[in-house]
């Protein structure tokens, strides 16, 4: 049984200061990591150490016999067998191109002239809340009168003078 005393510095012990708290996280959370690191350690080696083999006896055998072409499956099979295990194990998914989404995100603004512009937003990048618009030369602006008093009934672009 523990005395008064005892009990006291145990109350009043020196609390761990934050840094030896995620000291103790880390290495715990490096243990958890390290598992599924050393698995993938294990399988990469035996699939190493197979394929050598194979590639080894590959060179003694002469091209275009039965035993080569039999080496060439053991090959393709080991390979096989090596990505369904990673998957079966969940250290890759089965499906990558499921696991990584393909997409593009474009902002398209319109004023109201109808002129259009498209921004392509990159990963990382925050989006912009409108796309900006082109400067427009005095040519441009020339050209976009001449369309338009030819094939339509919009109003004229506004001329720099």
């Amino acid at each position: 049984m523990k005395s008064t005393a005892e009990k006291l510095e145990t109350v009043f012990a020196p609390k761990s200061s934050r840094a030896e708290y995620m000291q103790k996280y880390r290495s715990t959370k490096r243990a958890s990591e390290t598992e599924a690191s050393k698995l993938a350690a294990s399988i990469k080696k035996s699939f190493d150490d197979a394929k050598k083999r194979i590639e080894a006896a590959l060179l003694e055998v002469p091209a275009g016999t039965q035993v080569h072409l039999r080496h060439i499956e053991a090959l393709a099979k080991l390979e096989r067998s090596y990505r369904d295990e990673l998957s079966e194990r969940g250290l890759s998914p089965q499906n990558l191109g499921v696991a990584t989404a393909q997409g593009w995100k474009f902002v398209c603004s319109v004023n109201a002239r109808g002129s259009v512009a498209i921004v392509e937003v990159k990963r990382g990048q925050a989006d912009p809340q409108s796309a900006p618009f082109p400067e427009r030369s005095g040519a441009d602006l020339k050209t976009i009168n001449e369309l338009e008093s030819e094939f339509g009934d919009a109003p004229r672009a506004e001329t720099e003078d």
